[in-house]
């Protein structure tokens, strides 16, 4: 047994006890994830917003691992989750990315959002925003790529795709009886605007 590493604890303790506080001040966004068997159903302030994720570690594409019931129930590290803080009222969600090839899609309200965390065995703060100007309608913000060194603890990039037509044509198939129309709004360094 490894003697007990009092920094490491008080650290610990530090993180653990600032996420407990800032979940207790903060009220959570309204999330929504849409099944593909059922219509979204969207309203006047509020939008479907998707994108794809992609994980690649040491030059191999990981994607699906994350996603596959035998690896996620033996191995809690290959858990995939997105924090989004909401600018305007402070508030937060986690989403755990669902789809088998790193889909996600999110039902939001109106207004900035921050990506300030992407877990996948290492914390990441990508410093990505988007916006969701108005409601009713479908907003792509892109494909976010997450390049991991071999070590899988090691961030060496994270980039944004654009591949609204292809990603636009899975989300008819996906939601065959929607009316929406897709619109692009791709994610943005916090540096960026």
């Amino acid at each position: 047994m490894r003697p007990l590493d009092i920094k490491s604890y008080w650290r610990f303790f530090l993180d653990a006890m600032s996420i407990l506080l800032l979940l207790i001040c903060c009220s959570c966004i309204n999330l929504r994830y849409p099944a593909a068997s059922e219509p979204v159903l969207l309203h006047d302030d509020t939008s479907l917003v998707f994108g794809r994720v992609q994980v690649i570690e040491d030059d191999v594409d990981v994607t699906r691992d994350f996603c596959d019931p035998k690896v996620f129930l033996s191995s809690s590290d290959t858990l995939l989750s997105f924090t989004l803080l909401d600018l305007e009222s402070r508030s937060i969600a986690m989403n755990v990315v669902a789809e088998d090839d790193g889909s996600f899609y999110w039902v939001l309200p109106a207004g900035s959002y921050r990506v300030i965390k992407i877990l996948y065995r290492t914390d990441v703060d990508p410093c990505l925003a988007f916006t969701v100007e108005g409601g009713n309608k479908y907003i792509y913000i892109g494909n976010i790529v997450i390049r991991l060194g071999a070590s899988a603890q090691e961030l060496t990039d994270i980039s944004i795709e654009d591949k609204y037509e292809y990603e636009c044509t899975r989300v008819k198939n996906k939601f065959p009886r929607s009316p929406y129309v897709a619109e692009k709004s791709l994610l943005f360094t916090n540096y960026d605007k």
